[in-house]
């Protein structure tokens, strides 16, 4: 197999196969140049697509500058000019239990509830919302319920809550899913409440670098953040 260098700015790596599918490789069949003048690197092996190679670690760990995120975030055409995050849906065990939580603990209303026969599963859709803005017949309350901005459904599939399943809150591995966030007026007031309702935290207000906000936990293990309007 001939030998494959990947040019990163101004040093090459070698690699063992012929194809690079980082975003700052080159792919060259060619040497480095002579005029090259040798640096010596901490290196550490990373997985670039279907090959493993040697790499500075400073030039992987690298943000988007704010031009570029700007630029691929500037494409919006009119055709979705009316479309609004909705919801988003988590998994739930037991609804006795999560449904307290999310009314009780994080003050939520319970703004409709789906029942699907034919999939043996109930959606409780819950929200920020006064009730006095809640209209009362189905169908009203249906076409009003989609088009509010930012509420959570939780869904039941019957019988969860008597088996030994469990579902992933997506930051074990492999981590995807990462949390939801809630405003409250003062955090440190919000976690000294939690406190006393036995909450679990996963972070505190003044744990970790990042202070004054925190992250919860509800009853299925999913993440919540905590923050105020102030937080950085």
């Amino acid at each position: 197999m001939p030998v494959t260098y990947a040019k990163y700015e101004d040093f090459y790596c070698t690699l063992t196969c012929t194809a690079v599918t980082a975003p700052l490789a080159r792919a060259t069949q060619a040497p480095p140049p002579r005029s090259l003048k040798k640096c010596r690197v901490t290196t550490h092996y990373y997985h670039l697509g279907p090959v493993w190679s040697l790499i500075p670690f400073s030039r992987l760990l690298m943000a988007l500058s704010n031009e570029e995120a700007t630029r691929l975030t500037s494409g919006q055409e009119d055709a979705t000019k009316d479309f609004i995050f909705n919801h988003t849906m988590f998994r739930i065990k037991d609804p006795k239990i999560s449904l307290d939580f999310y009314s009780r603990v994080l003050g939520m209303r319970l703004l409709r509830k789906m029942d699907m026969e034919a999939g043996k599963f109930t959606n409780y859709f819950m929200g920020y919302e006064s009730e006095g803005d809640m209209p009362k017949g189905d169908d009203e309350r249906r076409i009003w319920l989609f088009s509010r901005k930012a509420i959570l459904e939780l869904c039941h599939n019957w019988g969860t809550e008597n088996d030994d399943s469990k579902y992933h809150n997506g930051n074990s591995e492999p981590r995807g899913f990462g949390h939801i966030a809630v405003t409250v007026p003062d955090v440190y007031k919000a976690c000294e409440r939690f406190e006393q309702l036995g909450v679990k935290f996963i972070k505190k207000p003044d744990g970790g670098q990042m202070k004054g906000l925190a992250f919860i936990q509800d009853p299925d293990g999913y993440w919540i953040e905590i923050i105020g309007p102030k937080t950085a």
